[in-house]
């Protein structure tokens, strides 16, 4: 009996497939807007050039 009511999945809210959907489309979304800020500030540090990381180098303290 149990395998059916799992099968069946009706011990879920009648509305749990959408809110499922719901849920990865509003992950997906975050993950592509992350995304395109890491690359937007990938091309900023990219278009300072060597000086930015370098000095972000200089500002980090040195293990030795």
């Amino acid at each position: 009996m149990q395998v059916l009511v799992e099968f069946l999945e009706l011990d879920k809210h009648p509305y749990q497939r959408e809110l499922d959907e719901m849920r990865r489309q509003q992950r997906r979304r975050k993950q592509v807007q992350q995304q395109r800020e890491d690359d937007a500030i990938a091309s900023l540090e990219e278009a300072a050039g060597p000086e930015a990381a370098e000095s972000k180098d200089s500002a980090a303290p040195s293990a030795t």
